[in-house]
């Protein structure tokens, strides 16, 4: 098996932090409104999953 040269897993490494830095500056509306619109989904699964939960068919008693 050949393997390469040293060099080339330095440049394959910075490369990949390169691209990390960049996606990690980026703020772009699209970005935020993907989050924002997953967290709303997650909170609203959530609370519709515990309200079906904890759903009383009969009135409780007097």
């Amino acid at each position: 098996m050949i393997h390469p040269p040293p060099e080339a897993f330095v440049r394959a490494v910075e490369a990949v932090r390169l691209r990390r830095e960049a996606l990690s500056r980026t703020r772009s509306p699209g970005r935020i409104l993907g989050w924002a619109a997953a967290a709303g989904l997650t909170l609203g699964l959530h609370a519709g999953l515990y309200l079906l939960l904890t759903r009383r068919d009969d009135p409780p008693p007097a």
